[in-house]
């Protein structure tokens, strides 16, 4: 059987979510709600092995990993989960556990895209409703790898994360600061516009740098920047002076789809990526092609 066979609510509650490839959608908290969920959240982004060690590459990874390996298997899971029809939560949990687990564990390149695989399975299995099983990633993958390199992969994943599956991630905070504002017309162009700058920002390793609150309400910044929203922003309370850095950062990383105005939509390159080995057996040529439906299997 799976060693994770569950489905638990995050602090933020399981975010309803689009498919994380073409298009991001946020669930609607309630503001009445924002209050006690933010509490929540910003004690648990400050637990001290709540997030990964943004030194890695240089501190765990002794077989030679950089940061463009870093990208190129985070491009490749929202490939992966635009085709299965993840939520968006589920594909940013599962980045959050590759992080966490490369954060103490050295791996080779080759190992990389199963190591991904079980990430975002792990996370379904938490956070979506439907999340997939071994016996489907062996399947999807036409048996690439077996249903015991899985499950063996699974529970070092488990073990490294001392099964603290909950995470406070950056979508998290921008559902609970868009409830904050004043004009609830505008909600869905920021939270659309926070959408496609986060999924830049979390493919840059630099982004570890800073708490998901400092991304989380600096991309909000931004994006009601960019959209021209004149309402006052939420209160954040965490270290202020972190913001500016923080700021300085995500603007370099989302500069470019900022002045290229981009519409909302996750780039080709991100919905059609080369798989971390170099196998690309999974993910349709076709990158316009609507998501896959999975085929249903019984767990292993």
């Amino acid at each position: 059987m799976d060693f994770l066979a569950c489905h638990e609510e995050v602090a933020c509650a399981s975010s309803p979510c689009a498919s994380s490839g073409a298009s991001f959608e946020f669930t609607t908290v309630a503001a009445d709600d924002t209050a006690d969920i933010l509490d929540t959240l910003y004690r648990r982004e400050s637990g001290s092995r709540s997030r990964p060690a943004a030194d890695y590459l240089v501190r765990t990874q002794l077989h030679g990993m950089t940061s463009s390996w870093r990208a190129q298997v985070v491009d490749w899971m929202m490939s992966v989960a635009h085709t299965v029809e993840f939520e968006v939560t589920t594909v940013a949990l599962a980045i959050h556990y590759l992080d966490m687990y490369l954060s103490v564990v050295s791996v080779r390149q080759t190992d990389l895209e199963l190591i991904a695989l079980v990430c975002l399975m792990t996370a379904s299995k938490f956070n979506d409703t439907d999340g997939l099983t071994v016996a489907e990633v062996s399947h999807m993958i036409d048996d690439k790898y077996s249903a015991a390199s899985v499950l063996a992969v699974e529970r070092s994943l488990l073990l490294k994360l001392q099964w603290r599956l909950h995470a406070a991630l950056p979508h998290h905070f921008i559902e609970c600061f868009v409830a904050q504002l004043p004009q609830p017309d505008v909600a869905a162009d920021v939270m659309s516009r926070c959408a496609t700058m986060l999924a830049a920002v979390v493919r840059d390793i630099t982004s570890l740098d800073f708490a998901p609150s400092e991304i989380a309400y600096t991309v909000l910044t931004l994006a009601m920047h960019e959209l021209h929203v004149g309402a006052s922003l939420p209160t954040y309370q965490g270290d202020s002076p972190r913001l500016v850095e923080c700021e300085e950062v995500v603007e370099a990383i989302v500069g470019p789809s900022l002045k290229g105005g981009n519409d909302g939509t996750v780039s080709k390159r991100s919905k059609r990526a080369s798989s971390p080995s170099n196998v690309e057996d999974f993910i349709d040529d076709n990158v316009d092609a609507p998501p896959r439906q999975r085929q249903r299997l019984g767990s292993v």
